[in-house]
C-alpha cells in the first residue's frame, strides 16, 4: 500500500503540468483570434526558447465561448484523475499509518506489561497513558500519515512544472532559476526572522570576560503591553564585575524584566545593555547566554538521577566536577545519604524545596558562570531550607557578577549594592546601613518585615553571631 500510495501522489503532482498546457492551447487560441481581428503578424522571434505553436484556422475562427467549452472537458476530466490519485495516496498512507500505529501501541504495551513494580514506582501514570500512549504515538502517526503523499505530491508537482518550463522555454527558465535564491531570501523576510536567535553564529565574542553590566537609559515595555506604561522608564543602572547586587521593589516595579533583559529575552527599545562596554545585541547569543546562570524560584528538576541533573549545567562535566559543584551548592552531604547516592532518581515528592533549590544552585555552579542570576531564589522556602539555600548561594556567589532579585529583604542586607526600583526608575540605592540610615522606602519594607515575621531577623542575628558580615559560609 505504500508503494501504491507513493505512485499515486507521484502522478497527482506530475499531472499538474498538463493544466499548463490546456492553458497554453486557451491563450493560442485567443491570440490566434486577436491576430485574425487586427491582421497583426509579428516580423521577428521572440528569441527566448519558447516554442509559437500556433493554432490552426479552424481554431481560429472559434469564438472564445466555443473555445473555453471544448477545454473545459479536458479541466474536468484531468480535475477529476487528480482527485482520484491523490485520495488513493492519502488513504493508502493513512491506512499503512494505523496499521504501523497498532503494532507500535501493542508493542509498548507488551513492553510495559513485561517490567517489574519498581518501574511503575519510578513512573507517574500520566507519563504512561498521555505521554506514551497518547501523545507519542499521535506524532507517529501524522508523521508518516497523509503529509508523505502531501510531501510526495508536491515534490512530483515541483519536478514536473520544472521539467515543463524546460522543454517549452529552456532560455527563460533558466533566467528564473538564477533568480530563485533571490526568491528564497524574500520568502524568509517576510515570514519573518528573529533578531534573537540562539542558533545565530554570527556576533562578537569576546576572549576575555570580567562580568561588567551597565544599563544605560534603558526603556522597554512588554510587546503584549505596548498601550501601558513602559516597565522600565530610562533606566541606568550599573552592577560591577565580582559584586553582589540586589534589586528591590514593589510587584511590577521591573526586578524580573531587568533579568530577562540581561539574558536577553528581550530587546530594550530604547537605550542599551553593556557587557564590559559593548552592547550586548551586537554578542553572539550563545557564547552570551553560556557565560550565564540562573537559580529561579522555582527549580527545575528532571525525572532522572541527581548526578545527570547537576550535570545539565555542564554536560562534559566529570564526577568529581559534579560533587564539587555539589559541596560549593552545601547538598553534597545529603546526596551522599541517599539510596544511590548521586545515582538516585529524582521522582515526585521525594526532595524538598530546599534540597531543589540547591541541586539547582549546583547546576548553575558547574557551568562556571561569570554572571549568576538569583530571581527570588529563596521566596518560596521556610525560614530553615531559606537559611542552608542563602549560605548556599553566597558560596556560589564568589568571585562572580552576583544579582539578586529578592522579596524577603533579610536575605540581601550583606549585598555589596541595593537598588531599590520604583515604576521602572531608581528610587534609592547604597549599602544595607546606608539605607536604614536613610529612612526611606527601603527601611520602612525591612522594619515591616521585620514585624510581621520576627524569626527572619532571628535567624539572621544568629548567623551574625557565627559569621563576619559579608563573609561566605561554608558548613558542608
Amino acid at each position: 500500500m505504500m508503494i501504491i500510495g507513493l505512485l499515486g501522489a507521484i502522478a497527482s503532482g506530475a499531472s499538474y503540468p498538463l493544466i499548463l498546457l490546456i492553458y497554453q492551447s486557451v491563450v493560442d487560441s485567443f491570440v490566434a483570434i486577436g491576430r485574425n481581428q487586427t491582421g497583426f503578424e509579428p516580423t521577428g522571434n521572440v528569441g527566448l526558447g519558447c516554442r509559437n505553436k500556433t493554432s490552426s484556422s479552424n481554431d481560429a475562427n472559434l469564438s472564445p465561448y466555443d473555445n473555453i467549452i471544448s477545454t473545459i472537458k479536458w479541466y474536468a476530466i484531468l480535475g477529476i484523475c487528480c482527485f482520484v490519485l491523490l485520495y488513493i495516496a492519502f488513504n493508502c498512507w493513512i491506512i499503512t499509518a494505523e496499521r504501523q500505529v497498532r503494532k507500535m501501541r501493542y508493542a509498548l504495551m507488551t513492553n510495559i506489561m513485561r517490567q517489574d513494580i519498581g518501574w511503575f514506582d519510578r513512573r507517574l501514570p500520566s507519563d504512561l497513558s498521555v505521554g506514551l500512549l497518547v501523545d507519542a504515538l499521535d506524532n507517529i502517526r501524522d508523521g508518516i500519515g497523509y503529509q508523505v503523499a502531501d510531501c510526495t505530491a508536491l515534490l512530483a508537482r515541483i519536478f514536473g512544472c520544472l521539467a515543463y518550463s524546460i522543454s517549452v522555454g529552456w532560455k527563460l527558465s533558466l533566467v528564473f532559476l538564477s533568480i530563485s535564491p533571490l526568491i528564497i531570501i524574500t520568502f524568509n523576510v517576510t515570514v519573518g526572522i528573529s533578531p534573537i536567535d540562539y542558533t545565530n553564529s554570527m556576533g562578537f565574542q569576546p576572549p576575555v570576560v570580567r562580568g561588567d553590566i551597565e544599563f544605560r537609559n534603558v526603556t522597554f515595555n512588554y510587546p503584549s503591553r505596548k498601550e501601558k506604561q513602559p516597565i522600565l522608564n530610562n533606566l541606568s543602572l550599573r552592577f560591577a564585575a565580582g559584586k553582589t547586587t540586589a534589586i528591590v521593589g514593589e510587584t511590577g516595579c521591573g526586578k524580573s524584566t531587568v533579568i530577562q533583559l540581561i539574558q536577553r529575552f528581550y530587546d530594550s527599545e530604547q537605550g542599551q545593555i553593556l557587557l564590559d562596554n559593548v552592547d550586548i545585541r551586537h554578542v553572539n547569543l550563545h557564547w552570551l547566554r553560556s557565560k550565564i546562570s540562573v537559580v529561579s524560584q522555582e527549580p527545575v528538576l528532571f525525572t532522572d538521577t541527581v548526578a545527570e541533573n547537576i550535570r545539565f549545567g555542564n554536560m562534559s562535566a566529570t564526577s568529581e566536577e559534579i560533587r564539587a559543584a555539589a559541596r560549593i551548592a552545601n547538598i553534597h552531604n545529603f546526596i551522599e545519604d541517599l539510596p544511590e547516592g548521586y545515582n538516585t532518581l529524582v521522582q515526585g515528592s521525594r526532595l524538598a524545596g530546599g534540597q531543589k533549590q540547591r541541586i539547582a544552585i549546583a547546576r548553575a555552579v558547574l557551568s562556571n558562570p561569570k554572571i549568576l542570576l538569583l530571581d527570588e531564589a529563596t521566596s518560596a522556602l521556610d525560614a530553615k531550607n531559606e537559611r542552608e539555600v542563602q549560605i548556599a548561594l553566597e558560596q556560589a556567589s564568589k568571585g562572580r557578577t552576583t544579582i539578586v532579585v529578592a522579596h524577603r529583604l533579610t536575605t540581601i542586607r550583606h549585598a555589596d549594592i541595593i537598588i531599590g526600583l520604583k515604576a521602572g526608575q531608581i528610587e534609592e540605592q547604597g549599602t544595607h546601613a546606608e539605607l536604614m540610615k536613610r529612612g526611606g522606602q527601603y527601611a520602612q519594607s525591612f522594619k515591616l518585615q521585620r514585624i510581621m515575621d520576627p524569626h527572619d531577623e532571628d535567624a539572621e542575628d544568629e548567623n551574625n553571631d557565627k559569621h563576619e558580615p559579608g563573609m561566605l559560609h561554608n558548613r558542608i
